[in-house]
């Protein structure tokens, strides 16, 4: 049992990045990596998608940085199939998601789009469905190009998109999941915008296979000799990659602060209904491994304990009804969700300023290689390691309190409208 006057120990066996070390050291927690760790820690944070024996073996007064079955929306094939259904059941709600087909469980369908040559005037980008940083990816307007026995997706190739300088991009918009019953997400309010390095052209069976002109990969266009690093935390909106928050600004100046809006609107909205279409297989998975324990205790407060929101002390704040003596202890076990999980999602914009969602990823990279990485992401590392504390849900604390972050208050429910 831990007291009040104690640190939290957070097991850092199976974390790869130095900055959520260091964020865990900004509270003042104690970090252990040892074998014996997993046992001896309040917390634990593992980059890993192999969790079936963490979870398993997880005490009721530890927490962990990721939900059984997440994967229902990480792993690019189940996350087709599950918007895929969604959008024939919502057609009016789901209209955010490119036409994707599960390979090969929707080979047929996906042959379908061939003419009897195996030619298609539609370009697909092909992924391999647990893929990531760009391995494997390759753009297709043949059929012979895919293989019908591996595990992939086949997307419909967004050609007309929104440029920056001539460049085609993407954004990464990061979203927080603290509890899933009742559902609650918090968004960061910045992301990162990722450039190509080749001037954009439309697709063609010359230019197929530059991966630097069509896929918006970090990993693969930081390679490039074109591309320029951001070499100052202040200036988010030059470089290879760029803020978010600097792109509405950038979209607000040229097309007017409702369209900015919209964007962000928009993005907010994909981002609950692509986590809503799979909640019920997340219940289940969650039962499956931790029985009908409470999932959360309270809703967060609006406004209770600023002073702990702006000053980040470790754990001697007491209870959100006042302090409290420092021989009171932590309860044996956690109130709330047992887990958090930190997703990335990956958004594109056409050319009528429409978003798409193209991936997300439940192990989005914490690496910072630039400025602009440690200015965006240390303060999104520090209100995620706030939301891992074991007494987060019980002391009743805004979250969204935090710099950056905000409670999603959106629609979240599909409607029948045209169904």
């Amino acid at each position: 049992m831990i007291r009040q006057r104690d640190s939290i120990i957070i097991c850092v066996k199976d974390c790869k990045y130095e900055s959520v070390k260091r964020s865990a050291r900004s509270h003042h927690w104690k970090l252990v990596d040892g074998d014996a760790a997993y046992t001896k820690a309040n917390v634990l944070w593992v980059d890993s998608c192999n969790l079936e024996n963490r979870f398993r073996e997880l005490a009721s007064w530890q927490r962990i940085n990721h939900f059984p079955g997440i994967t229902a929306i990480t792993r690019k094939a189940r996350m087709a199939l599950a918007l895929n259904r969604m959008q024939r059941q919502f057609p009016s709600d789901y209209k955010f998601y490119p036409r994707t087909f599960a390979l090969p469980a929707e080979w047929s369908t996906f042959r379908g789009e061939f003419d009897a040559y195996g030619r298609s005037s539609r370009t697909y980008i092909v992924k391999p469905d647990a893929g990531s940083q760009g391995r494997g990816i390759h753009l297709t307007q043949t059929l012979d190009d895919v293989s019908p026995l591996e595990n992939q997706v086949a997307q419909s190739y967004i050609p007309n998109p929104f440029l920056v300088e001539g460049f085609k991009f993407d954004i990464r918009i990061y979203a927080l999941i603290t509890s899933i019953r009742p559902l609650r997400v918090y968004m960061y309010k910045d992301g990162l915008v990722r450039l190509c390095t080749e001037p954009y052209e439309q697709p063609s069976t010359e230019n197929l296979s530059n991966r630097l002109m069509h896929l918006t990969n970090y990993s693969i266009n930081k390679t490039s000799e074109r591309f320029v690093a951001n070499e100052h935390r202040d200036n988010d909106g030059e470089g290879s990659k760029r803020s978010f928050r600097w792109l509405l600004s950038w979209i607000e100046c040229k097309y007017g602060k409702d369209k900015a809006r919209s964007i962000q609107e928009s993005i907010g909205s994909s981002v609950m209904k692509t986590i809503a279409a799979v909640l019920p297989q997340l219940h289940r998975a969650y039962r499956g491994v931790f029985g009908e324990a409470v999932y959360s205790s309270h809703a967060p407060a609006k406004s209770v304990r600023s002073q702990f929101v702006k000053s980040f002390p470790a754990v001697n704040i007491g209870s959100s009804q006042g302090p409290q003596d420092e021989e009171d202890t932590f309860a044996p076990t956690i109130e709330g969700s047992r887990c958090i999980e930190i997703l990335g999602f990956d958004f594109m914009i056409d050319s009528n300023l429409k978003t798409w969602l193209i991936e997300l990823n439940n192990l989005p990279s914490f690496a910072t290689d630039s400025p602009l990485d440690e200015n965006i992401k240390v303060v999104r590392h520090n209100a995620i390691i706030f939301a891992l504390h074991p007494m987060c849900i019980k002391l009743k604390v805004s979250f969204s309190s935090f710099p950056g972050w905000s409670h999603y208050n959106g629609p979240v429910c599909p409607s029948r409208k045209g169904h």
